[in-house]
């Protein structure tokens, strides 16, 4: 019943943990061996990193080259999720939450370096994703440009930092002025419908595989997540 034939799948293995029925950890681990490769079965982000924790739970020899193999997986939401799996077991359940509350109690000023780019990096993904590059400045996140190309680089996204460079050159050499921020983007908007049509289907593309990225930082900085 545990295969890549079974679109129930995950739903068992789901309901077998939650009743304390163990699960061999090869059967499991062939779910992970190409999940993108396999459309019979739809594991998504929780069920990828359950998959994950359950082998991790179970001290299996094949975490290691199950998160080994998907780590370098051709789909992000795989690389994501793995990442993501990698610092649950680690102790760090929800560090992106973690650093949006810490930067709401004591200000993105004020936080460390590496809570700030998460933050930084958070709000540029939700933005962009929610309506492109262009709601990503239209809604004043841009004014803090030169914040996120820094965030971009620490974790290491170079793709993406080059696609936001490029977005951010679009006012001028010297980017968005911090006077004047929205009559800017409004002007921007005034010559064409969408100025970052072109970045943002590259943004899409997600070639750096960003939210791995950044569970990989988080990880490496834990102490800033605790």
């Amino acid at each position: 019943l545990i295969s890549v034939e079974n679109r129930d799948a995950p739903d068992l293995i789901e309901a077998l943990g939650k009743n304390g029925i163990a699960i061999p950890p090869e059967i499991v681990a062939k779910l992970m061996a190409e999940p993108e490769k396999a459309p019979a079965v739809y594991l998504n982000l929780r069920e990828i990193e359950q998959v994950v924790r359950l082998l991790a739970d179970q001290r299996s020899p094949l975490l290691a080259e199950v998160m080994t193999r998907n780590a370098r997986s051709a789909s992000p939401d795989v690389c994501e999720a793995v990442a993501r799996a990698e610092c649950t077991i680690n102790g760090l359940v929800d560090p992106w939450e973690f650093a949006l509350q810490q930067a709401d109690k004591l200000g993105i000023d004020n936080v460390s370096d590496p809570v700030r780019h998460v933050v930084l990096l958070s709000h540029l993904i939700v933005q962009v994703e929610n309506g492109g590059i262009s709601q990503f400045f239209t809604n004043g996140y841009g004014e803090d440009w030169f914040l996120t190309l820094d965030a971009l680089k620490a974790v290491g996204a170079a793709h993406t930092h080059a696609i936001m460079k490029t977005s951010v050159e679009k006012f001028g050499p010297e980017g968005p002025p911090l006077e004047d921020y929205n009559e800017a983007v409004a002007a921007l908007h005034q010559k064409l419908d969408d100025p970052w049509k072109d970045e943002t289907s590259e943004f899409y593309k997600d070639g750096d595989r960003r939210w791995a990225l950044i569970y990989r930082y988080i990880l490496a900085n834990r102490e800033h997540f605790e």
